[in-house]
């Protein structure tokens, strides 16, 4: 039986109940346009300006609230009692983003994502999404899944201090699905939160991080799925993802005309034409580019990411 995608507080899942077939779902849309001579009089130079945490956090939404939810405790399941049996994350999902889409399935993707990447200096601070694939062996007695636990380590080497309210430990809530032996679920979590992004773009302003495009600053985030059976809490065991952070490495790569806008070279966005370099559909900020942003003033201390198509 296959239960239909499913949205809990902003977070795409979907299931599939005791190994039935596969549902997709969409979280952008979006288009690529052809490659055209852009013009290079209109350029300015972000570099200052894109590194100011004051400003971003000014114009943005406060931190979170990373709590987690006081939610009551499931029922006790009727009967003799049963012996619970961990749930798993046998994957991270590469979600499909051809045609500038991004799906997530039931299935396991062909390929699993090892290593992420984020970079620090678009237009806002983009959460980054992470897509566990989580299983409960066939047989199995069926838990309650709730959430995803993350813990943020790192960068390697630097001590942080996450400002108030903003713990290095937090649930994710992944929803509430009933999940008997046999299932599998999928879908994306943001297991980094704005005020982490605005406390590591704030090191590296002050040059505590480096940040060098030749050089991989390095962080861990450790997950873990956590479940229930009645009040037992039956937890996945922990899985760690790395990270890098970044300063501008998605912006980077453009082949010729737009090479020239390498960060931390921005083009206008009224000199701009087309672009043809968008990025990845679920993020701007992650995993892949390059992506081109542009400059909505003389100054370019505001962007936008990615440029208009």
């Amino acid at each position: 039986m296959i239960a239909a995608m499913r949205v809990a507080c902003g977070i795409l899942v979907a299931v599939a109940l005791g190994c039935g077939g596969s549902e997709k779902g969409t979280e952008h849309g979006g288009s690529d346009g052809p490659v055209e001579e852009a013009d290079a009089s209109a350029t300015v130079d972000g570099a200052v300006a894109r590194l100011d945490v004051a400003a971003v956090e000014a114009a943005h939404n406060p931190t979170p609230d990373l709590r987690a939810p006081n939610d009551p405790p499931p029922a006790e399941p009727d009967g003799p009692p049963v012996k619970a049996v961990p749930p798993v994350i046998s994957q991270f999902q590469v979600p499909d983003t051809a045609n500038r889409m991004c799906l997530t399935s039931t299935l396991p993707s062909a390929q699993r994502m090892t290593q992420g990447t984020l970079d620090l200096t678009l237009d806002r601070v983009y959460p980054y999404i992470l897509f566990p694939f989580i299983t409960l062996e066939p047989g199995a007695p069926e838990l309650l899944l709730s959430f995803v636990h993350v813990k943020v380590s790192g960068p390697a080497g630097v001590t942080v201090s996450w400002p108030a309210g903003c713990p290095a430990e937090f649930d994710v809530r992944f929803g509430a699905l009933d999940f008997p032996g046999g299932s599998m679920a999928s879908g994306g979590i943001e297991v980094l939160q704005t005020c982490h992004e605005l406390a590591l773009r704030e090191l590296f302003a002050k040059g505590t991080l480096d940040a060098r495009l030749q050089t991989k600053v390095m962080m861990t985030l450790t997950v873990n799925a956590k479940a229930y059976l009645g009040d037992q809490l039956v937890p996945s065991a922990p899985v760690d993802f790395p990270l890098r952070i970044c300063v501008g490495c998605l912006q980077t790569g453009f082949a010729a005309p737009f090479d020239k806008y390498d960060y931390p070279k921005v083009p206008a966005c009224a000199g701009l034409p087309m672009n043809p370099y968008l990025g990845n559909p679920c993020s701007p900020a992650q995993d892949f580019g390059p992506v081109l942003c542009c400059a909505k003033d003389a100054s370019g201390t505001t962007l936008q990411c990615p440029a208009p198509p």
